[in-house]
This record gives C-alpha cells, sequence and structure tokens, in this order.
C-alpha cells in the first residue's frame, strides 16, 4: 500500500467566544465564523490531532471510520472523524482520479468529473506539522477559514465569491468592487493598497461547517508499529509476514507485510486472526493463511496481499480439511504437510493429499505430542513421534513391542 488517502474532519473550540471552530485544512490559523476571532494551530495543537490518526487510519478497512474526542489543555479540545479512504468529492461524492493528484497539485485545484465542482488540491506544507510526510497532497481544503489568505494557506488561492462586494478605500473612501480572490486590493483611484479585514472576508467567504477533507500521502514514510505477534515468515527479499496486532487501532490480530526496513507494504484488516493462526510461504509466491476455525487454507499473494484463492476445505474426501489442525509447513516442492487429529498428512499445492513421503502409500500417522520431535522408521517407512525424556522413549518402546500394528 505505497500510498493512501485519510479523511479528516475536525471542529476545535475558539478560545475567544467557545463557540464550534470548523478546522477544514492543514493551517497554521483558522477564523471563527461567530467572532472572527483568529485560532492558532501550532505544530503542538496538530501533534495532538494527528499523531494516532496517521497511524491507525491506513489499517482501517477502505471507507471505515471513527470518532475520537481529545481533550488536551495546551492545545485545547478536538472532535474528530476520520477514516481510511481516497480522495472524492464531497458534493457528489465522485472519486478523484489519485493517479493524477500530483498534477493538480502542482495547479491548486481540480475539477470533479462528475459535478464539475473545483476542488482545492496542494502539496502539504513542511512548516505546519513535522507528521505529514514530504511529498504528502492534501486534497478539500476551505481556504476561505484561512486569517492570512493565500499566503497563510501556504499558496491555497481560494476561489472567487459568487457575489461580488463593495469596500470602501481607507484612504479615500471609494467604492471598490472585490470578489474575495485576495485580501489585498489596490484602490483605481487613489492607488493605495488596502487589506480586507476579516468580517468583510467572511462575507465573501461564509465558512461552512466541518467539512471532510484528505491527506493523500506514502504510509511507508512513516514507522509502522504493532503490539503483538503471533506468527511470522519471511521470504528471500527480507520481506516479513506477519499475524499480529498492528498499531493500536485493532483489538486482535490481523495479517499484514512489512520490508526490509520494517514499512508497511500492506494490511489484511478484513482477516480477524487469533493466537492459532499460522503463516507458510510457497514457491509459487504466496502465502498460505491457516486459522483452526476455518476448514481451507487462504492464499494471499506477496506483493500486496489480495486473495489469490483457497486450498482444501470442500469437505470432500481425501481434501486437506484445516479445521482443528495444530500446524502446518510448505514443503520446496510445494505440498503442505499438516498436522492435525494426532496425524501427519501431506497435500498437494491444490488440497489433495498424497503419499506422505515418496514410496509410503497415504495414510495417517499416529503423533505424540509433548517433546522434540524426530521421525524414525526401523522398516524403511518414517514414522513421525516425539522423544520428551529417556522415560518416557523407553515407556513408547515396550508400548510398540506389545502392539506392534498400531506403530
Amino acid at each position: 500500500m505505497p500510498h493512501t488517502g485519510i479523511a479528516l474532519e475536525i471542529k476545535a473550540t475558539c478560545s475567544a467566544c467557545n463557540g464550534a471552530l470548523a478546522v477544514n485544512g492543514l493551517f497554521k490559523q483558522v477564523l471563527c465564523p461567530a467572532c472572527h476571532a483568529s485560532r492558532d494551530l501550532d505544530a503542538a495543537a496538530w501533534e495532538v490531532v494527528l499523531e494516532d490518526v496517521l497511524k491507525e487510519a491506513p489499517l482501517l478497512a477502505p471507507d471505515e471510520g471513527r470518532t475520537s474526542q481529545i481533550m488536551a489543555s495546551a492545545a485545547g479540545a478536538f472532535d474528530l472523524k476520520y477514516g481510511h479512504q481516497n480522495p472524492r468529492c464531497q458534493g457528489c461524492k465522485t472519486p478523484l482520479p489519485v493517479e493524477e493528484l500530483p498534477a493538480f497539485a502542482a495547479r491548486g485545484f481540480a475539477f470533479c468529473t462528475g459535478c464539475g465542482a473545483r476542488v482545492a488540491v496542494r502539496p502539504a506544507p513542511a512548516d505546519v506539522t513535522p507528521l505529514v510526510p514530504a511529498g504528502a497532497i492534501l486534497v478539500g481544503e476551505e481556504a476561505a477559514q484561512v486569517g492570512g489568505g493565500p499566503a497563510g494557506a501556504g499558496g491555497l488561492a481560494p476561489a472567487p465569491a459568487s457575489q461580488p462586494i463593495n469596500f470602501a478605500c481607507p484612504s479615500c473612501a471609494a467604492s471598490l468592487p472585490v470578489d474575495g480572490t485576495s485580501r489585498s486590493v489596490t484602490c483605481r483611484y487613489c492607488g493605495n493598497h488596502a487589506y480586507l479585514p476579516d468580517p468583510v472576508w467572511l462575507r465573501l467567504h461564509p465558512v461552512k461547517g466541518a467539512s471532510r477533507w484528505y491527506v493523500w500521502m506514502d504510509v511507508a514514510e512513516r514507522p509502522f508499529e504493532w503490539s503483538d505477534v503471533d506468527d511470522v515468515v519471511a521470504d528471500g527479499f527480507g520481506n516479513l509476514y506477519v499475524v499480529g496486532e498492528p498499531g493500536d487501532c485493532c483489538s486482535s490480530s490481523r495479517v499484514f507485510s512489512l520490508d526490509p526496513q520494517l514499512r508497511l507494504r500492506w494490511v489484511r484488516q478484513d482477516l480477524e486472526c487469533n493466537d492459532d493462526t499460522r503463516l507458510a510461504l510457497t514457491p509459487t509466491g504466496h502465502l498460505l493463511v491457516a486459522n483452526p476455525q476455518k476448514r481451507p487454507l487462504l492464499a494471499l499473494s506477496c506483493v500486496d496481499g489480495a486473495t489469490a484463492g483457497k486450498v482444501g476445505g470442500t469437505g470432500a474426501p481425501g481434501v486437506l480439511d484445516y479445521e482443528a489442525a495444530k500446524s502446518f509447513a510448505v514443503d520446496t516442492d510445494g505440498t503442505i504437510l499438516v498436522v492435525g487429529h494426532d496425524c501427519l498428512r501431506r497435500f498437494a499445492a491444490d488440497g489433495r493429499e498424497v503419499e506422505p513421503w515418496p514410496g509410503a502409500r497415504p495414510a495417517r500417522w499416529l503423533l505424540r505430542y509433548g517433546g522434540r520431535a524426530r521421525l524414525i522408521g526401523a522398516d524403511g517407512v518414517p514414522r513421525f513421534v516425539t522423544q520428551k525424556s529417556r522415560e518416557e522413549d523407553e515407556e513408547r518402546r515396550v508400548e510398540r513391542q506389545k502392539r506392534p500394528d498400531e506403530w
């Protein structure tokens, strides 16, 4: 998952009038629509808002969202809605072409292909917060909120107002029509440069309630964190495939992959796992996921984690059934060894049972659990047993003499 979209809706509290204040973009300062006071949002405030969001949102399922309330004495209170969603038009919900976002960011806007609405797009500024990595793109911000106009928005230019208004020149009192494309206007009568005050700016660009905006970012640029690991395997390229709890957003284990630098490659949030879930790699470039509560093995692509198919689980005789099994492994030829029901069995890559080893008939081999495993077979047929201690080994020898047919 090289790039992903993070959707945000943020409300803060105005420090002057205690009214609700929408934060519709990654800005250093926003204007309160009620009292016209400016609210500063420094790096510390954005750290409070974004630190957990940027970790958790990419790990949610597509279009899954969450809510959160943050109470921070220094930064104030924030109400958040966030989720894993690619940028889209907020009017008609048409997705924006993400492959064209860099080009849109270079010019500052995009037009929705569904309704034609103009959508603000810009590169993430480097001077607001270091949490948003270099190369991230911001989509759908509301530039009219910014107290400093286009400069305060980091180059995000607002669209013209639908209804221009007249503004009295502070120097000669001449009436100047202004449309809100810039907060700096030049009087055509006296040549004086005037700056539109906040009340006039808000009349031209009235701030709506909290609206959704997006951070389009490369999640691999941020360190990946996990809280627990149940199983892990590695391929020949140094990539890890893990069953564990990614970040703090999951109460149960998931399957995910990390590159050799421990950066997230992909995660399958839709596959709920448990402590008994096991993994194995195949020679064909697939990851097999085994769960004792599921009959088939699930095959995933090692490249992106997409489901490639299932192995066994049909319930037919002689077909792999992993339900209530203990463990499994993939041999170098792609066949699958499964331990379960006190038996060791081998299956082809398509789930059909085959001979356990060359020259041996397909059979269920009795296992005894409890110690170090080893293969024995004085008669030439391998048998899988365990040795926990010399005393137990002697007991098994005596039992074999009494009931040789069972061994």
